[in-house]
């Protein structure tokens, strides 16, 4: 990490992003549901650093809350799919034969559905959207990736000596993957994960542009469209949630590209 320039500056927006995530409420001067009657799009003053909305909302408020919402998308959504998806991918890959066959063919159906557009249609469905609810229709179809990705190296691990070693000894299969394959998948997951975090932010922030935000919830992306309809009088309504959003992208993918090279042999030779 010390000689990576990208993964230190990822990691240092990516802390920035939780301590906001974390310290939202303790940092925000207003609370979120607080309006001030008298500064109705307001411009930026010392009362609020960044003006506030339609309704007297403190924008820098809304921002600091909205990163709370930001995070539990972005790494909920990677969890879940990483944890399904290295399981799926470690049992095809491993077992092989027709296990293999009937799982893969899943992960072709799941990678053929647009994974925007059935989110979109089960959060339709679903009614009044949540956290939970955003991040289980993000899922449904982001395990497909990992599953592809981690096949492909157990696949390549279950032939390695030393894994041919703890069979004869006696090993099982769960106890193989779990001390012998499962470690040899970690950093194509860790890196894949960090890819995905900003994948999930942006489709997180264009469900919610689309009117499909967290009930529970200030959405960085509910904020861009509300600053896009009224961008002409307060320009930074659209400015400062859009430029959050690419901050946080922008972290976690230089975070991504740096540890890629760094656990790449082929990248260090």
């Amino acid at each position: 990490m010390r000689r990576s320039a990208r993964i230190r500056f990822g990691l240092a927006i990516l802390l920035l992003l939780v301590a906001a995530g974390v310290l939202g409420p303790v940092l925000a001067p207003w609370s979120p549901q607080a309006r001030d009657s008298g500064a109705i799009l307001a411009p930026a003053s010392s009362a609020h650093w960044l003006g506030t909305d339609e309704d007297g909302r403190d924008l820098l408020s809304l921002l600091l809350h909205g990163a709370r919402v930001a995070l539990l998308v972005g790494w909920g959504t990677v969890l879940v799919s990483a944890v399904v998806g290295t399981a799926v991918g470690l049992v095809s890959g491993f077992v092989g034969g027709l296990v293999d066959l009937g799982l893969q063919r899943l992960v072709e159906v799941a990678l053929a559905f647009p994974g925007v557009l059935l989110a979109i249609l089960l959060l339709f469905v679903a009614g009044r959207p949540s956290v939970t609810s955003v991040v289980v229709a993000l899922s449904l179809t982001g395990w497909a990736g990992y599953a592809r990705v981690v096949r492909g190296v157990a696949a390549s691990l279950r032939t390695r000596g030393y894994v041919q070693a703890g069979r004869l000894l006696g090993l099982g299969t769960p106890r193989l993957l779990a001390r012998h394959v499962l470690p040899g998948v970690a950093g194509p997951v860790l890196v894949l994960m960090t890819f995905q975090v900003g994948a999930a932010i942006l489709a997180e922030a264009g469900l919610s542009f689309l009117g499909l935000a967290p009930q529970d919830g200030t959405s960085w992306g509910s904020l861009l469209e509300q600053g896009a309809v009224l961008f002409v009088k307060a320009p930074l309504m659209g400015l400062a949630p859009g430029l959050a959003i690419a901050l946080a992208v922008l972290g976690v993918t230089l975070l991504g590209d740096g540890l890629r090279d760094r656990l790449d042999p082929r990248g260090r030779a």
